[in-house]
């Protein structure tokens, strides 16, 4: 029997240390506002509110990994699955966040593997990245090595990775509520 991939809607990345209260919030939000999008597309017909993705039932799903890792399987694997399934990937970037990119050239760093997977995918045209700085955008610069971590497709610097990803027009974080209505306009452009 075949296995069914999981498509989602919005993947967040985020670092678990620093940006988990505001990115939980988030995950929260936009699932509400899925779901009020497919209760008033059910109800009108109106394609203003049809999802992004083919499928109804995954067009509301939202990948938070507290909320969507399954236990006893692969967690890596099924966020590097869930990342390349994903219609929209919303970049969590805080500067905090930020400062372990620093030493990612020796030491891996899960948040920057998902960052570079992002931005592959952004390139290549599959999906849409929405980076969300919470403080403003960061000027700090980064090491001009590549990551090490051994899924890193390694194209980029650590340094030009996140001047490219920088340079994206994203959100300049208010309070989590009108980031949301931010997101959800982002399902809109990116189906026009």
């Amino acid at each position: 029997s075949r296995v069914s991939i999981q498509k989602y809607a919005f993947f967040i990345s985020y670092r678990v240390n620093y940006d988990q209260d505001y990115s939980s919030r988030l995950f929260v939000l936009l699932g509400q506002k899925l779901t009020e999008n497919q209760n008033k597309r059910r109800k009108t017909g109106d394609s203003t509110y049809l999802p992004i993705t083919s499928s109804e039932e995954s067009s509301s799903k939202v990948f938070f990994d507290e909320k969507s890792l399954r236990l006893g399987e692969e967690w890596e694997k099924q966020f590097i699955d869930a990342l390349k399934n994903s219609s929209i990937i919303l970049l969590i970037i805080s500067e905090k966040a930020l400062e372990h990119f620093k030493v990612a050239h020796r030491e891996r760093d899960n948040l920057l593997l998902e960052f570079e997977l992002a931005y592959q995918k952004h390139e290549n045209k599959e999906s849409k990245i929405v980076p969300i700085f919470l403080n403003g955008i960061p000027t700090q610069r980064f090491s001009e090595l590549k990551h090490c971590h051994e899924k890193s497709p390694k194209q980029y610097s650590i340094n030009e990775l996140m001047t490219k990803i920088l340079a994206i027009q994203g959100v300049k974080s208010k309070n989590v509520d009108d980031d949301a209505d931010k997101c959800m306009e982002s399902i809109q452009i990116t189906r026009k």
